[in-house]
């Protein structure tokens, strides 16, 4: 199982693989946004985040200032001792479960999702 902690306003920070899931500050090396919704986004608007390319767009769309590494839907990430692997959600366009895998234990991160997918 992985260890979690939660982080000020919002997010979960993976602390034994350095990894965050919509964490507002710079608070780890590796930060993941699932979607572009306000309540997702960092606060900081010049870090460093892993998102997917529609995630990117809407970030940049809404003042995010920096930068961007895009990774696409099912295409794995190996960062570190972990795989990140990012799946539809189906909540908004872009919006996607970030599936981490580790030696110690996976996790499935789901942001938002909605059940059936988005018309979008």
């Amino acid at each position: 199982m992985l260890n979690y902690s939660l982080t000020g306003y919002h997010g979960i920070l993976l602390d034994e693989y350095d990894i965050g899931l919509d964490v507002s500050q710079p608070v780890c090396k590796y930060m993941f946004v699932s979607h572009a919704h306000s309540d997702h986004l960092p606060r900081s608007r010049n870090m460093h985040v892993y998102a997917t390319p529609a995630t990117a767009a809407f970030m940049r769309l809404r003042g995010f200032k920096g930068s961007i590494t895009e990774v696409p839907f099912k295409e794995p990430v190996k960062l570190g001792n972990a795989t990140i692997t990012l799946y539809p959600a189906g909540h908004i366009l872009g919006s996607a479960m970030i599936f981490i895998e580790t030696p110690t234990g996976n996790t499935l991160y789901t942001g938002d999702y909605k059940s059936p997918p988005s018309p979008v």
